[in-house]
């Protein structure tokens, strides 16, 4: 909600108290509690100390305004772990997590996708992690009158080195949110 309209419900508010009428406000939901999902994977490297990866997803139910429900879901946390110390050199060219918001399990109704490349961190630093915010950068995010919705990602990635492309790397998805 934004201040003006804050500001003008509080003085409304203050006049029907005034009046001994009384009225109810407009319902707006609260958003609901987070619903995260982690996935692991090692990656065998050629050449180059192995790496294990670790990526969390996370989703919720953000609250109704304007007639439509709204729902979130963004990349808590990418970490990674190496085996031995890594200098130099690249582990991924490229490391996508590709995360949607899915209905009824197929992507349904999905109003954007996040792809974002952890390939320069990961590559970087023998360990370590990367967080999103939920907020604007790092998140999906729809309206909708539809509910039940989870989030769910896969990740494309390549090896630096191993001369075989993209790969794909189907993440957990989390439970349905409503």
């Amino acid at each position: 909600m934004n201040l003006a309209r804050t500001v003008a419900a509080s003085a409304l508010g203050a006049s029907v108290i005034l009046s001994g009428v009384s009225m109810a406000a407009p319902a707006q939901a609260a958003g609901g509690s987070a619903h995260c999902k982690t996935s692991k994977r090692s990656f065998n490297l050629p050449s180059k100390p192995d790496v294990s990866v670790v990526v969390k997803i996370c989703g919720k139910y953000a609250g109704s305004w304007s007639g439509y429900r709204h729902y979130k879901a963004w990349v808590s946390k990418v970490s990674w772990s190496g085996t031995q110390w890594f200098i130099g050199g690249e582990r991924f060219n490229d490391f996508l997590v590709d995360l949607r918001l899915e209905h009824g399990g197929k992507g349904i109704g999905t109003s954007d996708s996040l792809d974002y490349n952890f390939a320069s961190y990961i590559n970087d630093n023998e360990s370590g992690s990367k967080s999103l915010s939920p907020g604007h950068y790092g998140s999906v995010n729809i309206a909708t009158k539809k509910t039940r919705w989870t989030a769910d990602a896969h990740v494309d990635f390549d090896i630096s080195g191993d001369g075989k492309g993209f790969k794909k790397w189907g993440l957990a998805g989390t439970s349905a949110f409503h």
